[in-house]
């Protein structure tokens, strides 16, 4: 029997339990999901669910020795990804999280220089899915000059005629700047 990816998802939330559900679709991981108070998913009984609270550091550093996870994705809120990704990188696991805040994932960047495990910031929507949708849009054609992508919303109190808005993130390729100055067509952003 293959052993599985133990993946330890950190925040209960719509999307750390979206993620959950999502990975234990596949028969090759083994999900843990960590939330100060877990809110259970009843679509899916696979899901180990525990109740830990990242701030307290003696507990999450015994839930990792106890565990032997070999990723974390962190769901929380961004001013808790470093802390986490400090977490990981004591404890020689690969580390993504979700967030958009840009001193976080610097903060991140520099933590993974001496590590040889995969450290990865901005995975979400934007940052995250739109660099990849850019670089295959962008991959459509033998010459681009640039590549401007706006990631919008369906707002839950709509106040205009469209009944949609423009969320803050914007980005630029080779033009306009902005938070990514350069995006590979890897789907990479490269923030400098």
């Amino acid at each position: 029997m293959q052993r599985k990816f133990r993946v330890g998802v950190f925040g209960s939330g719509n999307i750390g339990s979206s993620i959950s559900l999502l990975l234990t679709s596949s028969e090759e991981y083994e999900v843990f999901l960590i939330d100060k108070d877990p809110r259970p998913i009843e679509l899916d009984t696979k899901i180990k669910f525990f109740k830990l609270n990242v701030i307290d550091d003696e507990k999450v550093d015994a839930f990792f020795s106890e565990c032997n996870l070999h990723l974390i994705i962190s769901a929380l809120p961004f001013y808790l990804s470093c802390k986490l990704a400090k977490k990981a990188k004591k404890h020689n696991l690969h580390y993504l999280d979700l967030t958009e805040d840009i001193n976080e994932s610097r903060e991140i960047q520099a933590l993974s220089k001496d590590t040889k495990k995969i450290f990865s910031s901005q995975c979400g929507l934007a940052p995250g899915f739109i660099q990849i949708a850019s670089s295959y849009l962008i991959k459509k054609f033998d010459n681009a000059d640039s590549l401007k992508i706006k990631v919008g919303a369906l707002p839950q109190f709509p106040n205009n005629l469209l009944k949609y808005s423009v969320t803050w993130w914007g980005m630029t390729i080779n033009g306009t700047k902005s938070y990514a100055k350069e995006i590979s067509l890897s789907g990479i952003a490269i923030y400098l």
